[in-house]
């Protein structure tokens, strides 16, 4: 992703389910010398479409969106060899998610409670650098060795069936829901009872509904 000879900005991509953060997101980009908006998108369904017809360099995107939230959108393109690097920018400030997100495939987690940090993470990402805002960056040095970054990241079907056992349906309800077999949905979701560290359907409930999965 270095900058081509002749090529006047890195292209970004700001995916957001609400207006005002998109206008906001766009202003600070307009902003900066060296980058320039190429696109909006107000899920991660739409800038699935837009990230494989626009290529941009950088994708901007909140976590909790309609029908596709961030992580779940990084990990399928991810899955499709996209080339973008992803800023996350977020209300959350959860351990977890910040795990999940970088696991997934994010180089950047800003919060928007530090929108002005929002610039300096899009000139370390286009340097190929991490960058985590303050107040993330803080709560992972204090918990380095907390057992919340030592999960393996849940994978897309694994986080489709937690959101599903979460919101109460059972096996056979998810399986002909997803059209996959009852002892894959098994399979997937003891995978995902481990990796969450969940002994129970309660516990990975309230992983779910913590995580931005479902809402309580």
């Amino acid at each position: 992703m270095n900058m081509v000879p002749g090529r006047v900005a890195m292209t970004v991509l700001v995916v957001d389910d609400h207006p005002v953060v998109r206008t906001g997101v766009c202003a600070t980009v307009g902003g900066l010398e060296k980058f320039e908006v190429v696109g909006t998108a107000a899920d991660g369904a739409e800038a699935i479409d837009l990230i494989e017809a626009i290529r941009p360099d950088i994708v901007v995107l909140d976590l909790k969106m309609p029908n596709l939230g961030g992580i779940d959108t990084i990990i399928e393109l991810r899955r499709r060899h996209s080339a973008a690097e992803f800023i996350v920018f977020t209300l959350h400030r959860s351990d977890q998610l910040c795990a999940d997100a970088m696991a997934a495939g994010a180089r950047g987690y800003v919060c928007k409670s530090e929108s002005d940090h929002l610039a300096p993470a899009l000139e370390a990402v286009a340097r190929r650098e991490f960058y985590l805002s303050p107040a993330v960056s803080q709560s992972v040095s204090n918990k380095a060795n907390d057992e919340v970054w030592d999960r393996k990241p849940l994978t897309l079907r694994e986080r489709q069936i937690v959101r599903l056992v979460a919101e109460g349906l059972s096996n056979k309800v998810i399986s002909r829901r997803l059209d996959i077999s009852i002892k894959t949905i098994e399979t997937h979701r003891a995978s995902a009872m481990r990796k969450t560290g969940s002994n129970t359907v309660s516990q990975l409930t309230i992983y779910a509904a913590r995580n931005g999965l479902v809402e309580l």
